[in-house]
């Protein structure tokens, strides 16, 4: 009886483990980190497109809005460098590459160079 009771121990840790040894697909840990860096720019950025916002309608002052802008910008800059560091060791693809110029690319106001949300107005200088 102690020998089934062991015998069907030894199967079921078995047959839990073994998933846990396989392989994870190829990239995939790459991946992770570069979206996640991504998501960090996109949000740091978004949120200094939203400041420039608050303080146009004066919902937030000068001094508050140079603070929070040099936070995000910060943070948008370390996102940036965290791509650019996933690039250099090889785990970056060039259409990811491709997808960060594009979004650069939008969020970049033609005429005066601030950033905007993309396809929306400049809150600088108000081009489209």
């Amino acid at each position: 009886m102690t020998v089934a009771v062991a015998l069907v121990a030894l199967i079921v840790l078995l047959w839990v483990l073994i998933p846990l040894r396989r392989p994870e697909p190829e990239g995939s840990d790459a991946r992770a980190l570069t979206d996640e860096a991504d998501a960090k720019k996109r949000a740091a950025l978004t949120a200094i497109v939203d400041l420039e916002d608050d303080r146009s309608v004066g919902k937030l002052g000068d001094d508050d809005f140079r603070v929070l802008k040099r936070q995000y910008e910060a943070e948008a800059v370390a996102a940036m460098a965290e791509l650019d560091a996933l690039e250099a060791s090889g785990t970056h693809s060039d259409d990811l590459e491709a997808e960060i110029a594009r979004a650069r690319h939008a969020m970049t106001c033609p005429k005066c160079g601030a950033t905007r949300a993309p396809n929306e107005s400049c809150p600088r200088c108000g081009a489209v």
